[in-house]
């Protein structure tokens, strides 16, 4: 009897702790964001059936929400959002990059570590590194970019959604066979402008490369769908999906994102699928992101914190309950150019938008939003007044609007990193404070994109001509002068460069990017005490400007003076200890005057207590090698080839300190690699010649030598190579005479042309060959021809 109630007790507690013998196992979350997509580009709700599978495979199986709107145009606030069931005004992120979430603030992630989930996030782009506080509660949060394309002058590094999935499937699979469910957030960027989705994928939507992006993060989600099929866990997985936000795809005249708030970038994607979902179900009451948290502990029977703005889908998935109005905003605006923000209220059937010139649509008469009813004759409806009326209240209280939410300090790097993305450019378009509708200057901000996006494609003629008529319009466009001053860098015009930067300087004396432009130009003309003078008189008012106070460092250090560089860089790396340019600017320093292994350690710190930079790993790796550390050194190039796989440069030194090691098979897969990667450099496909060879692969290796060798003349080294893989394939004759012509410059080659013509029994030929070598040479050869047992008799023969 008393067994049977200990094995009655033992049930009733495993239970409680979520162990499969009473029923179900606990049900896991997936959590899947892509950044960017319009509801009306995903296969299920815009009826063009196939063309997300995944996505409309979950729809299926799922329920999915005809109107969903996000709460801001932009991706941080809205994750803020999707992640704490906050408005923004609430959980207080506002924009991009100069906003931290507050750890006093409850996340998604926190809820469900709480209840015993193991939680973890992989992101794809910097705009949510954990810097900027979305990761609380995530014990593992992947915000690592290596890999990731290199950036261009106005565009950022992302990785792809193949590596967001590839990381994905690596932590499902190492979590394999575990009991407690699971919390994961996975973020794919790829739909973000710019638009370079893979050919395969551009193939199935041509001339459409925006929806091309979506299709690809769709196939790549279908492999972390099967994954968790494979794992007989998918039907014990919520999979919650939906978009921050969506892409203007130029209505309104806005082609991206991120100004304003009509549904073409507000409303998005939501769909659920899993336990506690029904299968195949559409609804048309209005969701909002605010509501997703709320949803997802109510469908895993999970406490909801008080006090959220977010309410529970549960009743609206059952039929039941009236949908509140859905908040939206856009700080941007202000925060980046000096505009009005927008702010709006939404139903599932008026939009209405405070503004300067505030707007009001009818969505069921006019759902592109194109007709203003404020001004018309009949006039808004006393609804959309009330509405009107409420979000001035909100205005009113907001602690933005009453001098909170102020943002943060961050440093240069940062804020060039959002910058690239096309975010935090305080200086741009100029207009009253607060005063200017972003309706009247769209048309300007979408000229300077196109300018942006002609630089990026390398098209600088035409983006110049668009850059300076924009500017005659324009004259206070800080954007604007410093687009142009790049491109008349990169077209070779430094002087008119140097006079647009001037310009801008009576624009805005102490602005870094203006001095930051000059500095190089003006130390080019030869004026290295004005290029001074004007980084010393800008740090005066930006003190804590890390990118100035580098340019200084390098300053002093390219005209010798080396305590004031290291003085400089000392004072940046105060600033940010991370600073990559300040590190190895410090190790030059240490260098130059001897201290080596100072600056050795300078650089491990850094490469050791940050994420690593692909300078700092080069400059130890070459360093590992000057000391004779060749694992290391290995170790840290291939370190270097994981963080630049596109460097052909880094690929060929790790092959050649592989053959160093006599590694050849590996040597010659590194330098297959750099070939792959720079088939124009002749040292390069030398380099794989001689690795191929020496791997033993004789005849490959000798294609290569035989096309590339007569472009370097000099290269004694791999002509001897060649020389030795013609002797190891029988082509004796042909060796011979590579290494005659090799003997005409090194005097070492003279002992296998000797040795050859003893091996064709021509001892006078042979014996002419040796002594013009020892002749020329002297002893160093005669030891070298000593230990070849074939010449010892000729070698004690000549005196």
């Amino acid at each position: 009897m008393m067994a049977d109630v200990r094995r009655a007790l033992l049930l009733v507690c495993l239970c409680c702790l979520g162990v499969t013998a009473c029923g179900r196992p606990p049900v896991s979350v997936l959590l899947v964001t892509f950044d960017t997509t319009r509801w009306d580009h995903v296969g299920y709700s815009s009826g063009r059936h196939g063309l997300t599978p995944t996505l409309d495979a979950l729809a299926e199986r799922g329920t999915w929400f005809e109107t969903t709107t996000a709460s801001a145009p932009i991706t941080l606030p809205s994750h803020a959002t999707i992640l704490t069931g906050l408005e923004p005004y609430r959980h207080g992120v506002r924009n991009n990059g100069t906003y931290n979430l507050s750890e006093s603030v409850t996340t998604l992630a926190e809820c469900l570590t709480d209840r015993g989930y193991r939680t973890h996030a992989v992101v794809s782009a910097f705009v949510l590194d954990s810097r900027f506080g979305l990761d609380q509660g995530f014990a593992g949060y992947d915000d690592d970019l290596t890999g990731a394309p290199k950036e261009s002058a106005f565009s950022s590094r992302e990785i792809t959604a193949e590596r967001t999935a590839a990381k994905t499937l690596r932590w499902l699979r190492e979590s394999e066979g575990r009991t407690e469910p699971f919390f994961l957030w996975v973020h794919f960027f790829d739909p973000h402008a710019g638009y370079e989705p893979p050919p395969e994928y551009l193939a199935r939507v041509p001339d459409d490369p925006y929806t091309a992006e979506i299709v690809y993060a769709d196939a790549m989600l279908g492999r972390v769908i099967a994954e968790l099929e494979r794992q007989r866990i998918s039907e014990d997985t919520l999979v919650v999906f939906l978009s921050d936000h969506g892409e203007s795809l130029g209505e309104h005249g806005e082609r991206t994102h991120g100004i304003f708030i009509y549904d073409a970038t507000i409303r998005v994607p939501l769909l659920l699928a899993g336990p506690g979902v029904t299968p195949g179900l559409r609804v048309g009451t209005l969701a909002r992101s605010v509501d997703v948290m709320p949803t997802i502990l109510d469908l895993i029977d999970a406490p909801i914190p008080t006090g959220l703005d977010g309410r529970s889908l549960r009743s609206a998935m059952a039929g039941d309950g009236v949908a509140p109005a859905a908040y939206v905003e856009s700080l941007m605006p202000r925060l980046n150019y000096g505009w009005s923000e927008l702010r709006g209220l939404r139903t599932e059937t008026i939009k209405t938008i405070l503004a300067p010139a505030p707007e009001v649509f009818d969505l069921v008469a006019d759902p592109d939003e194109l007709t203003n009813l404020v001004g018309a004759t009949n006039g808004p409806s006393a609804e959309a007044r009330a509405l009107l009326g409420e979000l001035r209240g909100l205005e009113t209280t907001d602690p933005f609007s009453l001098g909170g939410h102020v943002e943060a300090d961050i440093e240069d790097e940062t804020r060039d990193a959002l910058e690239a993305l096309g975010y935090t450019r305080a200086d741009g378009v100029i207009g009253t404070p607060g005063t200017a509708d972003p309706k009247d200057r769209i048309a300007e901000f979408e000229t300077l994109g196109r300018a942006r996006e002609l630089i990026d494609d390398n098209s600088l003629v035409e983006a110049r001509t668009i850059l300076i008529e924009l500017i005659s319009s324009s004259p206070a466009n800080m954007d604007a002068m410093l687009a142009l001053a790049h491109v008349h860098v990169e077209l070779g015009e430094p002087a008119e460069a140097l006079s647009i930067y001037e310009r801008a300087l009576k624009v805005n004396p102490n602005h870094r990017h203006i001095v930051g432009g000059m500095v190089p130009l003006l130390i080019d003309r030869g004026e290295i005490d004005r290029a001074e003078r004007l980084l010393l008189e800008t740090l005066v008012a930006i003190p804590d400007s890390l990118s100035l106070q580098i340019a200084l460092g390098r300053l002093y250090q390219d005209s010798g003076r080396m305590d004031r560089a290291e003085s400089s860089y000392r004072k940046a790396l105060a600033t940010d200890p991370s600073a990559a340019e300040a590190v190895l600017g410090l190790a030059g320093c240490l260098e130059q005057r001897g201290a080596h292994e100072a600056a050795a350690e300078i650089l491990t710190r850094a490469y050791e207590n940050n994420q690593p930079d692909p300078e700092i790993v080069e400059r130890l790796a070459r360093l590992s090698n000057s000391r004779g550390e060749n694992e290391r050194s290995i170790e840290l190039y291939r370190q270097l080839v994981l963080l630049e796989p596109d460097n052909p440069s880094a690929w060929n030194n790790l092959a050649a300190l592989l053959a160093g090691l006599h590694r050849y098979p590996e040597a010659a897969e590194a330098a297959q690699r750099a070939y792959e990667l720079d088939r124009v450099t002749p040292e390069i496909r030398a380099n794989l010649g001689m690795m191929l060879i020496l791997a033993g692969r004789f005849q490959e290796g000798l294609d290569h030598l035989e096309v590339v060798l007569p472009q370097m003349p000099d290269d004694t080294f791999g002509a001897s190579v060649r020389a030795q893989a013609l002797e190891d394939l029988g082509r004796t004759d042909q060796a011979l005479t590579a290494w005659k012509e090799i003997a005409t410059r090194d005097p070492g080659a003279g002992i296998h042309v000797a040795r050859l013509e003893l091996e064709r029994q021509d001892e006078d030929a042979a014996r002419k060959a040796l002594t013009e070598a020892i002749n020329r040479g002297g002893d160093a050869i005669r030891t070298r021809a000593g230990r070849y047992p074939e010449l010892e008799e000729l070698v004690s023969e000549i005196p």
